[in-house]
């Protein structure tokens, strides 16, 4: 019993035989390494052999190969078809992806090392313009954000208090007036990136958005001194998924537990000289604790699946601008360079190199695994 399959067009190879091919009406005894490029006109299947029969004018005509040689063959074929549907989607993807986002969006802003040539700590930077309405007005080692918006600005992040009036300076600079904020987003209840969030609130008489697992904690570890003592008041909790229009710009909250149980990261919607952008504004989500000095005064139950699960979502978001926590989340794991435009790849490198670094501490440290 036969069957004939069209298969015209299609350039295979031939695999190893090693009986008797029958090549323009003479015998052939291919070497069992040899490979045969035919392009198929019809492919004829029996119980003993299989016949190719190829293109006219190609150098073979006709090729026959045993049942066992033909099974290896089709298994070739099939795993080199499969190696192709994954590889050549990876590649081209790869390929647009870095050529979208160091293409297409520009800016001259860039993530600097904390110390020069000569090992010296650097000044605090002047605030800057990273992409169309979001700048930079945080110090030198912690970052903050301030984006102008349609319907007033809106800051990601304030630093520490004890840097004083240094953002709200930094705001002046450029043009703008701090009593203009209209929310202050918080990314996780630390203080070096919560506690400055008190004073700017107070000058802008304005609500401070954080999640609702770190509102707790911020008011009784962070918000201690007298002063701050009013912004409590204006703390509001923030829920997974929410989103805020402000005009021209929306906001996202993704709930991304494992720094902190209320680490958030904000996904926006901006828009700049080269086109819509989508920005994340990441905090310190990308990594868990992870020494015992550091983990002990920060764990909380349920703390490393919590991270495992954060990495999962990390890794599924889709943006262009990297708005991280600290600037060596991009000069030091991402992009020497400094630039916060980063590759899909570059993203999560970061991430992978990072829930590494859980790994490493629990294999040290089980006890916290199912802490």
């Amino acid at each position: 019993m036969s069957e004939t399959r069209q298969s015209t067009g299609w350039n295979l190879l031939l695999p190893k035989i090693s009986r008797q091919n029958k090549v323009l009406g003479s015998t052939y005894n291919a070497p069992c390494n040899y490979w045969i490029d035919v392009k198929i006109e019809s492919l004829i299947i029996s119980n003993d052999f299989i016949t190719m029969k190829t293109k006219p004018g190609n150098f073979i005509k006709y090729a026959h190969c045993t049942d066992t040689v033909y099974y290896q063959f089709i298994l070739k074929v099939i795993a080199i078809f499969f190696i192709g549907l994954v590889l050549i989607p990876v590649l081209a993807f790869s390929i647009l992806d870095k050529e979208k986002t160091e293409n297409k969006f520009k800016t001259e802003f860039r993530f600097k090392n904390y110390y020069d040539e000569a090992g010296n700590r650097k000044p605090n930077p002047e605030p800057q313009q990273i992409y169309g309405p979001v700048y930079s007005v945080g110090p030198l080692t912690v970052c903050a954000y301030l984006v102008k918006t349609e319907l007033g600005l809106i800051m990601f992040d304030a630093g520490y208090d004890k840097d004083g009036s240094l953002i709200p300076d930094n705001i002046r600079k450029l043009g703008m007036n701090p009593k203009d904020v209209k929310k202050i987003f918080i990314t996780h209840w630390h203080g070096d990136h919560s506690s400055g969030s008190a004073r700017l609130s107070d000058i802008s008489d304005t609500d401070i958005l954080i999640h609702k697992d770190d509102l707790d904690i911020v008011k009784e570890r962070v918000f201690t001194k007298d002063y701050m003592v009013p912004a409590k008041d204006r703390i509001v909790p923030l829920e997974d998924g929410e989103i805020f229009n402000f005009g021209d710009v929306q906001v996202k909250v993704i709930h991304t537990p494992g720094q902190t149980p209320g680490e958030v990261v904000y996904l926006l919607t901006v828009s700049g000289p080269q086109g819509k952008c989508h920005a994340l504004v990441a905090g310190d989500a990308t990594a868990m604790k992870s020494t015992v000095e550091e983990i002990e005064p920060n764990k909380f139950h349920g703390i490393v699946q919590a991270y495992e699960k954060t990495v999962g979502i990390l890794k599924s978001l889709e943006f262009d601008l990297y708005l991280g926590g600290h600037p060596h989340q991009v000069f030091k794991e991402m992009r020497e360079d400094g630039n916060p435009f980063v590759t899909r790849e570059q993203w999560h490198r970061m991430v992978d190199n990072r829930n590494q670094q859980k790994i490493d501490f629990l294999v040290k440290h089980p006890e916290y695994i199912n802490y």
